[in-house]
């Protein structure tokens, strides 16, 4: 199976830095789904702070009559307490027309933070036969490491890109294997940052990011790379098992990161001396929120 798994967000909203053409309209969006399972990708990300993205996701699946073969994880409302977990989860499964969910994540995951009755009221939700996988998306590389250590979540989401090894050298993807926990990988190229270029930066007000890309856009000059493709074979070399999200708008996107995904066309040796070499880069760039 294909460790591809589809972002639906630019399903519901408009979404990302380099977002160009808005809400991806039903037709494609029925393509997309299509063309996905029938290739492998059976993992869908929605939530339902992304608009009406669970609406249209869960109306595609149904027209396709797919119930059976996609395996969604929704996010459930970042005002989640203990008292609305069951009302907040079944409006999901009313969204989606399904009865049941392969996962489900709290949207905002602070280690600070007691979660413990909220997690008693999933326990019930899976004992209930309505949800397989819990989890987690987290923000921050040591929310992720310390959510390995909770038997409750099975399931962390975190943003990961060629521009940020703080979880390779926590041993994130290593720990999470020992562990057993299912990794999902978002952002892999930055909310788009990562493929635009200096007139695309400049427009968006982006250009104090420039300085910290040159060292990415030589390295892909004079390995003459394609830089989409870098950006997730990369991150597939690094990462074990994790499936990789990739924000989908088009149906000759989700083609093109599907060839990219199964091409052989980069060498082990450049995808190491990429990570043993990369620079240390400022939060500022690595966390689209302080944008």
């Amino acid at each position: 199976m294909s460790r591809l798994c589809i972002g639906t967000a630019q399903f519901g909203m408009r979404y990302g830095i380099a977002n160009a053409t808005g809400k991806v309209g039903f037709d494609s969006i029925i393509q997309i789904i299509d063309y996905s399972v029938n290739n492998g990708i059976e993992f869908f990300d929605t939530a339902q702070s992304y608009g009406d993205s669970e609406i249209l996701l869960g109306n595609a699946i149904d027209v396709l009559k797919l119930n059976h073969k996609a395996k969604i994880i929704s996010k459930l409302s970042p005002e989640i307490s203990p008292e609305n977990v069951n009302s907040i989860f079944n409006n999901s499964l009313k969204n989606l027309k399904t009865d049941s969910l392969w996962g489900v994540l709290l949207h905002r995951y602070n280690l600070t933070h007691d979660y413990s009755e909220i997690y008693d009221e999933i326990k019930l939700l899976k004992s209930e036969g309505k949800l397989n996988y819990f989890g987690v998306s987290t923000y921050e590389p040591e929310d992720a490491v310390h959510a390995l250590t909770i038997e409750d979540i099975d399931i962390i989401q975190v943003p990961f890109n060629i521009l940020d090894r703080r979880l390779i050298d926590l041993d994130f993807f290593n720990l999470a294997n020992k562990k057993n926990k299912k990794i999902f990988i978002r952002s892999i190229y930055l909310q788009g940052l990562l493929l635009m270029n200096h007139e695309q930066l400049i427009k968006k007000n982006m250009q104090w990011a420039i300085p910290h890309l040159s060292y990415l856009w030589n390295f892909i000059e004079q390995n003459k790379l394609e830089i989409k493709e870098f950006a997730l074979k990369s991150t597939l070399d690094v990462s074990n098992n994790s499936k990789i999200i990739t924000g989908i708008d088009s149906l000759t996107q989700l083609k093109e990161n599907n060839i990219a995904s199964n091409s052989n066309n980069i060498s082990r040796e450049i995808l190491q001396s990429w990570w043993k070499n990369l620079p240390i880069y400022p939060v500022k760039l690595l966390n689209p929120s302080l944008w």
